[in-house]
């Protein structure tokens, strides 16, 4: 399940959702089942003021035939600017074209979610269901003209949308000051802890400047639907930043070129194209940004990108190839779907991601890597892997980013210069979390550990999750609308564990790390806690917790002396050898902890016991010791 991050910090409003109609009318049906659709004036003006909406009487196409949808919308978080827009190398000046970004889901399906984009030439995206894909494309109207513009629809999974054998290459050169490549000894993911929501500090926003050729100018042949393109897939890329990693990606500067005499010779390689590129704008990114990058309307290599160079003037660059934009319908219906997926895989390298397949161990095996092998395609990819060059093509990726890049990405961001998204006034309009607390916990803990979560609408929650286990009502009900507690229960693993906060808008998930601590630790469960001092007949269980592959014995004793024996073991009872017995012995799986039912007879009435934890860690000795926990054993 993939997050829907909505809202992360400043007031907190709820916008009431005004319900539309769908505010296309579908004209005719077009090859492979698509729909060709005329604009709605009134509908599409009255979209454009709305924060919050559910559009009603959606007739859309998939693979089962034409259905009627409902789609709930959010509009996604704004720049707070409108970018900077400079025409044949002459000075910038600030766009005043309408355009609006919306995120949701389709009514009723929880794991559905959908991006559009509408602007003064179309109404771009997809619609995401289990069922598949459906996107939406815009085209000029029959006389030529962008005012004019039909949207087309077509389910994404039929022949017409799969780009079988797109042209691909993506290069990652490394400027002096990049990071190496991970050892294969390593997980990168070790290093980035966190993910969904667990950040250490709100939303940030990254400013983009976009360059572009005359090639991408003659897809549209109109500046207007060449800008509205452009922020389309900019809002496309910052839909998914914002949903799984927290970050605003806004377009400060966009260069356009309506004549062949645009200042790039447009070369044979995407490396030299990206080595022009970075000559011309090093050290002077225009419009503030934080990252330059080019998208090209010619060459069809794939794309080239400098590797985590996040506020790097010198060579915080990278080059997309292959931009087409709106193409004849249905000829390539999914190109703003492979628009997308260049853009966001080369600013996925320029925040810091390698592929997928690049880690240790591999995210996925759908290209050869250092710890890959063998190759084995898959129809899950993402953002980030090389799945769309196996037999399907682009129906072999998501548009969503690996949880593990998305983190990396999250992190990066959190070293660099992105300063805070100011979100003032932002809607919120559906149950949404922002903030996890804490992020690290032990496996086990004879205290309760109580994680916080904040955000907003939590009165409309139905179930909260942990390592897929629902908690009982009462764990979690909230104290506030917009903060819930719940005492942290045992997991099955260490490393990340899924926290689902689910309700009639979906699931929305963060994850929690669990951390082996140096020591470990016993604790005891009793009936009655108000008696936690006796040890009755009612079998208590003992929990001990301690790290992955412990040899992890409880031992007992009448004595509370204590037993050293010098590169042994150190325990606060027992006083000798002699005095000691082993309860249990067990080797502690991958949840790091082990549970058992304490036994006790008859003989044992009116004893005071004395009960300590120790590990053999790696097999060295001396063994690791636990506090000392002791009760009076009542028959």
């Amino acid at each position: 399940m993939h997050a829907l991050i909505l809202l992360a910090t400043g007031l907190l409003t709820q916008v009431p959702a005004a319900r539309l109609e769908w505010p296309l009318d579908a004209q005719v049906l077009v090859a492979d089942g698509g729909v060709e659709y005329a604009q709605a004036p009134q509908r599409l003006e009255a979209l454009h003021e709305l924060e919050r909406a559910t559009l009603t009487g959606c007739l859309l196409p998939t693979s089962a035939g034409l259905v009627q949808l409902e789609l709930d919308l959010l509009r996604l978080p704004e720049p707070a600017q409108a970018p900077l827009v400079a025409l044949d190398g002459a000075a910038a000046r600030a766009s005043e074209r309408r355009f609006s970004a919306f995120v949701g889901r389709v009514a009723g399906e929880q794991d559905s979610n959908l991006f559009l984009a509408l602007s003064e030439s179309g109404l771009r995206g997809w619609i995401e269901r289990a069922g598949g894909r459906i996107e939406l494309d815009t085209r000029p109207g029959p006389d030529g003209s962008w005012s004019d513009w039909r949207a087309l629809a077509l389910d994404g999974n039929s022949s017409a949308g799969r780009l079988v054998g797109a042209p691909w290459s993506c290069a990652t050169p490394a400027p002096p000051t990049s990071p190496a490549l991970p050892a294969p000894s390593a997980s990168p993911s070790a290093s980035a802890p966190g993910g969904g929501a667990l950040f250490a500090t709100g939303p940030l926003v990254c400013k983009l400047a976009l360059e572009t050729d005359y090639q991408y100018f003659q897809h549209f042949n109109d500046l207007g639907a060449a800008e509205d393109y452009a922020r389309s897939l900019t809002s496309a890329v910052s839909s998914r930043l914002w949903a799984q990693s927290q970050i605003v990606l806004e377009l400060s500067y966009l260069g356009l070129y309506s004549t062949s005499s645009d200042p790039w010779s447009v070369p044979d390689t995407g490396g030299d194209m990206l080595g022009e590129f970075t000559t011309a704008w090093q050290n002077q990114i225009p419009g503030g940004a934080h990252l330059g990058h080019f998208i090209s309307g010619g060459l069809y290599f794939g794309g080239v990108a400098y590797v985590d160079v996040l506020c790097n003037t010198w060579w915080g660059f990278g080059v997309s190839t292959g931009i087409t934009g709106s193409t004849p319908f249905p000829v390539n219906p999914s190109w703003l779907t492979w628009d997308f997926f260049v853009l966001a895989h080369e600013l996925g390298h320029q925040f810091g991601s390698w592929h997928t397949h690049d880690y240790c161990p591999a995210v996925d095996s759908c290209s050869s890597g250092p710890c890959v092998t063998q190759v084995a395609c898959s129809d899950q990819g993402t953002i980030m892997s090389y799945c769309h060059t196996c037999g399907a093509g682009m129906a072999n990726i998501t548009t969503w980013f690996h949880p593990t890049t998305a983190q990396i990405i999250r992190q990066e961001a959190e070293a660099s210069c992105l300063p805070p998204y100011s979100c003032t006034g932002c809607a919120c309009p559906w149950p949404s979390l922002s903030f996890v607390t804490p992020f690290f916990v032990a496996p086990y803990s004879p205290t309760p550990q109580v994680v916080t979560v904040s955000g907003c609408h939590f009165d409309e929650l139905e179930e909260v999750r942990v390592d897929g286990v629902a908690l009982p009502t009462s764990a979690w009900q909230p104290a506030t609308d917009t903060s819930l507690s719940f005492a942290m229960p045992l997991v099955s693993k260490t490393g990340p564990v899924d926290l689902e906060l689910i309700s009639d808008w979906g699931t929305q998930l963060a994850q929690i790390w669990v951390i082996p601590s140096a020591q470990p630790v016993l604790g005891f469960t009793f009936v009655n806690p108000d008696l936690h001092l006796w040890l009755s007949s009612m079998d208590p269980q003992y929990t001990l917790g301690g790290a992955a592959g412990d040899l992890a014995y409880l031992v007992g004793s009448f004595s509370g002396l204590p037993t050293e024996i010098p590169g042994v073991v150190s325990l606060g009872i027992g006083n000798q050898l002699s005095n000691l017995y082993i309860v249990h012995a067990k080797v502690l799986g991958a949840s790091a902890w082990t549970s058992q039912v304490l036994p006790l007879d008859a003989t044992l009435a009116g004893s005071n016991l004395f009960f300590q934890g120790a590990v053999l860690r790696n097999g060295t000795l001396p063994l690791l010791s636990t506090q000392v926990v002791n009760g009076f054993v009542v028959f």
